[in-house]
């Protein structure tokens, strides 16, 4: 799901030569229950990876010291006119 957002936002910028803001945050899985992922971009294989990582309790908890759970996602990146309608 973010994979395929950023690389829909990187895809629609590279159409129509306009600059895209994207904000990411930390996932909230519950009340006090959040989970960290990185954002990488593949450049020569043109997509967008997602690692999927630790997930914490803040303030008490270091996020070091919560479950690990590695999930990765990727989307494809598209160069070229029309990538945004290219899947």
């Amino acid at each position: 799901m973010i994979a395929d957002a950023v690389a829909l936002a990187v895809n629609r910028a590279f159409d129509t030569g306009q600059s895209v803001r994207i904000k990411l945050d930390t996932i909230r899985l519950g009340t006090d229950l959040w989970q960290q992922y990185e954002v990488k971009f593949d450049v020569p294989g043109k997509r967008v990876v997602v690692g999927y990582g630790r997930w914490w309790t803040p303030p008490e908890s270091d996020p070091g010291h919560g479950a690990r759970e590695e999930k990765t996602a990727s989307a494809p990146l598209c160069a070229g006119s029309n990538s945004s309608t290219r899947r």
